[in-house]
């Protein structure tokens, strides 16, 4: 097996830092080395940033699997019955007519000590299910992990609930200082720095940026997207009319409802 294939160095590691989420990342990434720690599924809103902390949780992982990692983004995949056949293209396995094409990649799998991350499952939940299901019946090294707004419910599933970026309560008596110990609120100003030098969090914005990260529920898409359009805006402060330009449409979709590419998630 080529293990710098199966490592997709395009997706690792990510290009941006990861703000907040460093309990999340060490209790994942301990669980994922155990031997019993072979599948795990993040779950959350969209936007939330599964996607995000998932290639920040894997390029930590990169050394741990001998044989390498996997990445299959499911988003684009609209029928079931493919599922099975993406993973087939991404490893490189040949589909002749003659044997089932998951005996075929259980045969590939089966003794290898490797990750296999499936991301976007939500809209494919029944197929990936089986298929996990399938491969970690016989392929005993094979770990997993998956992001989606739902659990598959299989035996062994470790669900990981992915909530919002901490945010402040209330923002009548907020300092900058305070403002700054809240996830929401430091990805904001991490993310408006890259796009305008010289954004800083101060007196004169706290409030509004504090409002922002209200407005979106603390939800990481959604801040970037905020964040995206500072350099819109009139410096040094950022006018209360900006609030109603927030993209909150996007933070509050129902968790239902299919998502386009969640960049932030």
């Amino acid at each position: 097996m080529n293990r710098e294939f199966l490592t997709a160095p395009e997706l690792f590691p990510p290009t941006t830092p990861l703000i907040g989420r460093q309990s999340e990342m060490a209790a994942i990434t301990t669980y994922l080395q155990q031997p019993h720690g072979r599948l795990l599924t993040l779950t959350g809103p969209a936007g939330c940033g599964k996607t995000r902390l998932a290639l920040h949780a894997v390029a930590e992982l990169s050394p741990t699997f001998a044989d390498g990692l996997l990445w299959c983004d499911l988003a684009p995949v609209t029928d079931a019955a493919y599922v099975p056949h993406v993973l087939a293209a991404r490893l490189g396995v040949r589909e002749p007519g003659d044997q089932p094409l998951l005996d075929l990649l259980t045969e590939f799998l089966h003794g290898r000590r490797l990750l296999l991350i499936l991301d976007n499952c939500e809209h494919l939940l029944a197929a990936v299910s089986a298929l996990v299901h399938h491969l970690r019946q016989r392929c005993p090294r094979l770990h997993v992990l998956l992001t989606s707004l739902y659990p598959t419910g299989l035996n062994g599933e470790k669900v990981w609930p992915l909530a919002p970026l901490a945010l402040p309560e209330s923002t009548a008596t907020l300092t900058a200082a305070q403002a700054a110990e809240f996830d929401a609120v430091r990805l904001f100003v991490e993310r408006a720095t890259a796009v305008r030098p010289g954004f800083a969090l101060t007196e004169q914005n706290v409030m509004a940026v504090a409002a922002m990260c209200q407005r979106v529920d603390g939800l990481p898409l959604a801040i970037e997207l905020a964040a995206a359009r500072v350099p819109l805006l009139p410096p040094p402060t950022l006018p209360p009319a900006w609030i109603t330009l927030l993209p909150c449409s996007a933070a509050r979709r129902p968790a239902s409802f299919p998502a386009t590419r969640r960049c932030g998630r």
